[in-house]
């Protein structure tokens, strides 16, 4: 197994708070059904930026990435 660490970050150009629901998928080369999912609802204050932490469990198997092989 793996797991995936993915951090994003949202920035509010309006004048008004925003609240956005994020949704990460990660997917297997060729495969269309996502090997691990996850969510978060974001509250981002007017003109700022708000960041969300993610970490993605992959089932086995995975195949790892490298130089040869990126996967």
């Amino acid at each position: 197994t793996a797991s995936v660490s993915v951090r994003v970050w949202l920035r509010n150009s309006s004048a008004a708070p925003q609240t956005r629901r994020l949704r990460v998928r990660v997917r297997q080369p060729g495969a269309w059904d996502p090997a691990g999912t996850a969510d978060a609802v974001v509250r981002i204050p007017p003109q700022s930026t708000a960041e969300s932490a993610f970490t993605i469990a992959l089932p086995a198997p995975v195949r790892l990435w490298d130089f040869d092989h990126p996967n």
